[in-house]
């Protein structure tokens, strides 16, 4: 091993002595820390296991005031999940108030759009308030949040990113394969529809975001005040399609085509994903 430079003292064992003495401390460490993680992550899962049991017996009991406490508690503090909230629907459901149930087997189909379960309870609960049954969105909108935005970005983008790559391989390279132009060539004009499609897809799903009406009572007013005049009553569980807010106040559009504004806390959102 050669001296380091500007030193004439020559290199001695110590510093491979320390290495090991490190590696030695690290390679324990990391496997305890490891350990650990996973007795923690394990630890929690079976707690929100065990929440969600209760939450169940409770529901089975026809404790549906508690079941919906818990189901609640369980959604304001573990990661969305769509079981949970079919679960609180149906318990909400079972005492009477549509909006929220609605609101939660709506947010359960966001999460997991090809559940059976979930859009015949829908439909179950709209025919029962005297909603319409299939909803405000299309099959096919539907079927546009089977994956995230990002997802289908990295989906539209894939052909440009490949089309770049390829070029930029094809410049650098001497001898290219034969098919290299032609993959090229494909890549590039698959370019143009992905990117439309991908803005097409944004556009789409914002003009589309839904709500729910929560309570019965609530009536649509012709502007963004108090005072302003009232135009129909809506139905708790009414869906609608939000459109652009101010201050505490969104314009919304029915089903039927009506437009007016309601207060944001007479409605729920259901996130864009």
């Amino acid at each position: 091993m050669e001296k380091p430079k500007h030193s004439r003292k020559p290199l001695t064992k110590a510093p491979l002595s320390h290495t090991k003495d490190v590696s030695r401390f690290v390679v324990p460490c990391t496997a305890w820390l490891t350990t650990l993680l996973l007795c923690l992550i394990q630890t929690v899962a079976s707690a929100q296991q065990e929440t969600f049991d209760r939450a169940n017996q409770a529901f089975e009991a026809k404790a549906f005031d508690q079941a919906i406490e818990q189901y609640l508690a369980m959604i304001a503090k573990d990661p969305p999940n769509p079981a949970v909230h079919y679960n609180c629907g149906s318990a909400y459901f079972r005492q009477g108030m549509t909006g929220q149930a609605i609101y939660h087997l709506l947010m359960a189909r966001a999460l997991d759009p090809l559940d059976p379960d979930t859009e015949a309870n829908l439909r179950f609960v709209r025919e029962t308030a005297g909603l319409p049954s299939q909803g405000l969105l299309s099959k096919g909108s539907i079927w546009t949040r089977l994956m995230t935005l990002n997802q289908w970005a990295v989906i539209c983008l894939f052909p440009f990113w490949m089309a770049c790559l390829l070029k930029g391989a094809d410049m650098i390279m001497t001898d290219p394969p034969r098919l290299w132009s032609r993959w090229i060539r494909l890549s590039t004009w698959i370019t143009p529809p992905s990117l439309l499609l991908l803005i097409f897809l944004v556009f789409h799903t914002q003009a589309t975001q839904l709500g729910v009406v929560l309570e019965e009572g609530v009536s649509l007013h012709a502007s963004p005040f108090e005072d302003s005049k009232t135009l129909q009553p809506l139905k708790a569980g009414q869906e609608i399609l939000l459109k652009e807010k101010k201050d505490d106040w969104q314009r919304i559009q029915t089903g039927d085509g009506s437009s007016g504004w309601l207060t944001l806390k007479s409605f729920a959102s259901i996130p864009l994903r």
